[in-house]
């Protein structure tokens, strides 16, 4: 058995998914776009051949591409590149995948539906709002055409980040800061702890049949409700976190309202059910050893 791997977009979740599979016995490459180590490869996903190049030197078994720009406001303002990133380089990978005969695991996300329903299951009729969800899409569409065998997995995550700034170190730095934020009670999703999510990864990863899974928590939660919880896990003032609304900014890329996923058709595969919100705050509190920081 070729176990060996290669994860294209080695950022905060590219990072985890090569430590998953390495504890587990795996050979794992990677490539960045920038700030590329001395144990990287330094790939442009938009170049069909610096693809090519990496995988005749490496011969994995499987890809896994984690590679794309999520920033929505950048994305709204610069829609070419989105989907050159996002949408072209994930068909370079998939035609790779392809022409290598290696199975390729596409990472999603819930951002391909338009917020209006909540708890989706993966038959649901996609409809993004912004560039970023269309341009995941439209990857989709390129990996389900040009790939002989693939996983498209969508998803949201959250998880601690020392060199972060993602939604969860934001919440700890400013209520640990005893600093107030604000909550939007009206934004709703279903988030897994980053960790949890690569292990899932992992365990998915020797299905060898085509499928478009949800991975995501049990719990559907607002953002300010995400808060409270996180304060009472980390034992911050819950009197710093003030409700609010999506309504009162004003961004360049409209949001969609409830991204939320049913995560019944995954857990069913995996026989296994889902760690909580809860039990992953905890375990975020334990191995960052984070109290009232």
């Amino acid at each position: 058995m070729n176990k060996s791997i290669f994860v294209f977009g080695r950022g905060f979740l590219g990072n985890y998914i090569v430590q998953e599979f390495r504890k587990n016995g795996y050979i794992v490459n990677s490539s960045r776009l920038k700030n590329c180590s001395n144990e990287d490869f330094k790939i442009d996903i938009r170049n069909q051949n610096s693809i090519f190049d990496a995988i005749e030197k490496t011969n994995p078994s499987l890809l896994i591409n984690c590679a794309a720009i999520t920033n929505l406001d950048f994305l709204e303002e610069h829609p070419d590149i989105g989907f050159e990133i996002n949408s072209e380089g994930a068909k370079n990978i998939a035609i790779a995948s392809k022409k290598y005969d290696t199975k390729l695991i596409q990472i999603s996300t819930d951002g391909i539906f338009d917020g209006k329903k909540g708890m989706y299951v993966e038959e649901d009729f996609t409809n993004p709002i912004n560039i970023y969800g269309k341009t995941k899409l439209l990857a989709e569409k390129y990996v389900m055409q040009e790939a002989k065998n693939y996983l498209i997995l969508r998803t949201n995550f959250i998880g601690y980040d020392s060199e972060g700034g993602n939604l969860l170190n934001w919440m700890i730095k400013k209520l640990s800061n005893g600093e107030e934020i604000i909550g939007f009670s009206d934004v709703f999703f279903t988030p897994l702890e980053i960790s949890y999510l690569s292990y899932l990864i992992y365990k998915l990863s020797s299905i060898n049949e085509d499928l478009i899974l949800h991975l995501s928590s049990d719990q559907k939660i607002s953002k300010y409700d995400l808060a409270i919880l996180v304060a009472k896990i980390f034992n911050f003032d819950k009197k710093l976190i003030k409700k609010g609304t999506s309504t009162e900014l004003t961004l360049k890329a409209p949001r969609p309202k409830d991204i939320s996923l049913s995560n019944i058709k995954t857990q069913n595969l995996l026989n296994e059910k889902f760690f909580s919100l809860s039990d992953s705050l905890q375990k975020i509190k334990s191995k960052f050893q984070i109290n009232n920081i």
